[in-house]
Formats: structure tokens, sequence, C-alpha cells
């Protein structure tokens, strides 16, 4: 059962609420029988009244009984009155004894007796009516006086005096004191034990729980300190739960550690920190074999012992304009090794305030800046090896077609017409290779204007109007809206017209290449759709690498950078260009343009 702080709680003040409970239960069911004592000794206490007053009801009969005797007849009704009051007593203890059969039984025949004592006198006052003589009257009173006797006496039978002593309330005011002292013990003694149970229990949890948490606390300490922890607490309250929390992200981040000391142990990267002097204060193993010097030889030395001071002074104004700034760096430098020659690397360096240093990574592009001086080279030597005897066999072809050398016959004529084909084709190869590098070295430049849409488009059908009218394929520009993009007018139409010429290239005769365009936002839409055989979905986004040709398509003429070539150009222009169709359905090329917004010059 999972016990929470909530539950330890309630369960530390249900038990005293309990026990105390308990004993207020317990005062009831006590307080309750003192009550019952008491009922019954009000009772008891009403029954000896009536008794008593039965007693002297009797004594009162008595003594009125000897003047009646002497034939004092005025005490009549006074023994009358005597005898009714004697009654109602009587009718009284009726009441207060129903509830005890024998004790009813003594009284109903003492209240006969009385009746039979009223009865008398009935009798005698006729007696006395019908008596002639003096002496017969006396003999009257005489015998009424002894049946009067004896009612009276048995009026106050042996049930009446038992009753009386039974109603002795001496026992009973005993065993309600009795009652009473025990109610007081009770009190004294659940007082007590109610008062220690809940400072046992509070003193018990506060005393576990402060344990419990001062083991969090050493334990946060010791996760702050990136010490081992204690073991983990039992239980399932918060405490523990914090605690395992405390162990949970203790062992994530020892494994991260692990990892990041992994991964800076084995970066082939030059990986080091400074602090506010850009003195090196700490440096992976990747030192000795990038630079050739231990990681203990190269902390607390400064900046200036791995990089050449000149670009160390440019670095080290770079680093200081970061601590101002959240910006992080880039700058390329020559890193100084023992033996070897310099190596290229670009430091990215960021600085943390809270720790007051930097951060810097080396990283090595010495190969990559051979291989862009292997390409340079390369496309020198295609611009200056390649392209002048290229020129020179163009003119040779050309004074060929003239019949400047001769006329030639009919095989003489297609061999002609095919090497001016393919001398065109490596020109154009060139032009494409040259155009290539330029966009990637960032050495090309566009003359931005404002150019009106329709005509951009309007401009590009018609300059492959007559390719059009060869193959019965007609180019459509459906109506468009008013728009200006802003671009480089030269560059933006040897895109269309090379997405167009595609367009013409790959569809049937007899068929349509349709122009649309819209308002896209800030942007321009232009999309241009033909009916060829269309492009599967797995090279629609190959079909922008360098040197990709569709295989279905591959037999088709092209060196395969064009439309390489229109994807860096859209992208020079902050613009995008993507395809999409189903294939045997025909081909899209969409592209997005930015609206004109000023004249400015960007170089890529």
């Amino acid at each position: 059962m999972k016990l929470t702080l909530l539950h330890k709680g309630l369960l530390l003040v249900s038990i005293p609420l309990f026990f105390e409970i308990a004993m207020f239960s317990v005062l009831i069911a006590l307080q309750d029988q003192v009550e019952r004592e008491a009922q019954r000794l009000d009772h008891k206490k009403q029954v000896n009244q009536c008794i008593n007053t039965i007693i002297r009801d009797v004594a009162k009969i008595g003594i009125m009984k000897k003047r009646y005797q002497r034939g004092a007849t005025s005490t009549e009704n006074l023994l009358r009155q005597y005898i009714d009051e004697l009654l109602l007593t009587f009718s009284k203890l009726e009441n207060l004894t129903k509830d005890d059969p024998e004790l009813l039984k003594s009284v109903q025949l003492s209240k006969r007796a009385v009746l039979d004592a009223k009865e008398e006198f009935t009798n005698v006052r006729v007696e006395l009516r019908k008596a002639t003589s003096f002496d017969s009257v006396n003999e009257i009173i005489i015998a009424s006086r002894k049946r009067l006797d004896n009612d009276l006496a048995a009026a106050l039978n042996a049930g009446i005096l038992d009753l009386a002593n039974k109603t002795e309330p001496s026992e009973d005011l005993e065993r309600n004191a009795q009652v009473r002292h025990q109610i007081t013990i009770l009190l004294r003694y659940a007082l007590w034990i109610s008062v220690l149970l809940g400072v046992a229990l509070a003193t018990l949890y506060s005393r576990n729980l402060t344990l419990r948490i001062m083991r969090v606390r050493e334990n946060a300490t010791r996760f702050a300190n990136r010490q081992s922890l204690h073991r983990a607490l039992a239980g399932d309250d918060e405490i523990a739960e914090l605690d395992r929390a405390f162990h949970e992200a203790s062992r994530l981040i020892d494994a991260a550690t692990r990892k990041e000391r992994a991964i800076l142990e084995n970066a082939t990267d030059l990986i080091f920190s400074l602090d506010d002097d850009l003195v090196i204060t700490s440096v992976n193993p990747s030192a000795e074999s990038t630079i050739g010097k231990a990681s203990d030889q190269l902390i607390g030395q400064p900046l200036t012992t791995i990089i050449a001071s000149e670009e160390a002074t440019m670095l080290k104004q770079t680093l200081r304009q970061m601590v101002s700034s959240t910006h992080k760096a880039e700058l390329e430098v020559h890193l100084l090794r023992e033996t070897m020659d310099p190596l290229n690397v670009v430091v990215s360096a960021s600085y943390s305030p809270k720790d007051e240093s930097f951060y810097c990574i080396l990283h090595d592009v010495t190969s990559q800046r051979q291989m862009e001086r292997l390409r340079q080279e390369v496309v020198a030597m295609i611009t200056h090896d390649l392209r002048t005897p290229l020129h020179t066999i163009r003119n040779y072809l050309e004074m060929l077609k003239l019949g400047m050398l001769g006329k030639l016959n009919d095989d003489g004529d297609k061999l002609l017409a095919l090497t001016d084909r393919e001398s065109r084709r490596m020109s154009t190869l060139i032009d494409e290779v040259l155009t290539l590098e330029k966009l990637r070295s960032g050495n090309m430049t566009l003359n931005l204007e404002n150019i009106e849409l329709i005509s951009l488009l309007d401009g590009c059908a018609k300059a492959l109007e007559l390719v059009a009218q060869e193959k019965t394929i007609a180019i459509e520009i459906e109506p468009l809206e008013v728009a200006e993009i802003r671009g480089d007018r030269v560059w933006l139409e040897q895109v269309l017209i090379n997405i167009l010429s595609n367009a013409l290239k790959f569809s049937p005769p007899n068929s349509k290449v349709t122009i649309k365009s819209r308002i896209a936002g800030q942007a321009v839409e232009i999309r241009i759709t033909d009916q060829g055989p269309g492009i599967a979905a797995e090279e629609q986004l190959k079909i922008f690498e360098r040197f990709h040709r569709v295989s279905s398509t591959a037999h088709k003429v092209g060196s395969g950078l064009g439309l390489n070539i229109c994807k860096e150009l859209i992208l020079l222009h902050h613009g995008s260009i993507s395809c999409e169709n189903e294939q045997g359905q025909g081909s899209t090329f969409i592209i997005l343009l930015p609206r004109a917004v000023g004249v400015v010059s960007i170089e890529g």
C-alpha cells in the first residue's frame, strides 16, 4: 500500500482521535448508567414518600378513630377525608410499582383493605340508623372499631413494610458515587493517555520525517558536489519519491557525463577552454595528436602558444567582443604545431558568463582547403586549357561549314554537323561548370532590379517559340496577376528557359506547356507544367543534384547540371524551387521568388 505524507499525517491524527472517540463512547455509557441510577433513585424516593404518606395517614386515621369510638360523630367526615387521601396515595404507589408484579400485588392488597375500611364506615352509618337503643349503638360502634382495626392492620401488611425496606436509598447512593468516581478516574487516565499518545506519535512522526528530509538534503548536497549518493530511501511517500528522483537524475547525469567525457576524449577536434585572460584552463586529449603536446603541457599557457600571433590578436578581439553579447563566433586561423606545418582550423567559440570562460572548438579544415585549391586549379585549367583549343576547333568547324577548305560530301556534312553539335555541348558544359563554381565559391554577383513578371515570362516563351513550333508544342501563359519580382533578369531568364527547355524536350508532340503564376504573401509563385512522362517520386528530390539525370530519360542529351544551377540561382535570390507530379501525367516545377521591395545588390 502506498502511504504518502498526507496519509501518514492522517494516521497521526486518526489514532489519538479514535482513542478519544472510544473514551468518549465509554464516558457516554457511564453517563447513561448514572442517569439510569438517578432515575431509579428518584423512583425509589417517590415510593418512599408514598409509603411515608400512607403510614402518616394510617396514623391519623387511628387517632381520629378513637374520637369516633367515643361517639364523636363530628370526626366522621375527617376520617372519610383521610381515607380518600390514603386511597389517592395507594393509586400513586400502584403507578410507581406497576413494573414489579410482586410489589404491585402487595400495594393492591393494602389498597383493598383501605377500601374495605371505607365501606365499613358506610355500613356503620346504616346500622346506626337502624339501632333502637343506646346499647345497640355501642355494640355497633365496638364491632365497627374491631373491623376498622383489622382493615388498617391489613393496609400496613408485610408487603408494604418490605417495600419500604427495599427502597432504602443508602446502597444506591453509594453505587452512584462509585460510578461517578470511576468516570472521574477514567477521564484522568484518558486525558493522560491521549496526551502521551499524541506526543509519542508526533515525536515518532517528526523524527522519522526529519531524518528522511536530512537524508534527502544530504543526497542533494552530494548530488551538487558530484559525489556518490547514499542508498535510496524506502517507502512510497513524497520524500522517498524525491530521493529516488535524485538518484535517477544522478544516474542520468553520470551517464551523460561519461558520454560527454568519452566524446571529448575521443573527439578528433581540439576542444579547450580559456579564462578571461585568454589562458588555457582545460583541453581534451586530442591535443597530443593535433599539436604534438600533451594536454597537461598546454594548461596554463596563453592562446598565442597554439595560434600565430597576428591571428591570435584578431581572435582575442573577437573573443573580447563576445563578452558583451551572447553571439557565438567563428574564425579561420592557423594552428601552430611542434614539428609539423600549421593546420587550417575554424575556431568556433562561445562565452559562458556564469563560468566566466570561453569554450572553443578547433576543427581541422586543411583537407577542405586543399580540395578547394585543387578545384580552383581544375577550374583554371578548364578556363585556360580547354576553352582556348575548343574555341580554335569551333573556328575550324565554321570554316568547314562555309566551304573555305573545300566542299564536303554527304558523309562529311553529317560528320561536320555531329562534331559541331558535340563541340557546342562541350562548350555549354564548360560554361555550366564555371557558373556552378562561381555559385559555390560565392563569387557570383546579382544585379538586382524590379522585374515585371509578365514581361519576364513572355520573353522566355518567345525565346523558345521556334523550338516549340518544331515539336508542335504550344506554350500557354494563363492570365497572370500584375506583380513585380526582385531579381537579376539575366539569371532568372536562364533559370526559366532551362526549365521550359526541359519541358519541351520531354513533352510529346501536339501537347502543351502551361505557365501559371500567383501572389503568395510576400512572394510570387510560378508553376510550369508539361505533359511529359513525369518523374518518379523517389527521384523528385534527386533531380536538383549535380550530374543527376532521371533514369527514364537518361538517353536524352544533357549534362545533369542544369537543374542544380537553377536551384543555386533561385536560392541566391532567397527563393525556392521544387517539383511535384505523378509519373505518366507530367511534371510541375514550382518557383517561389520574393516580390519587389527596393533596388539593392546582393553578392553571393
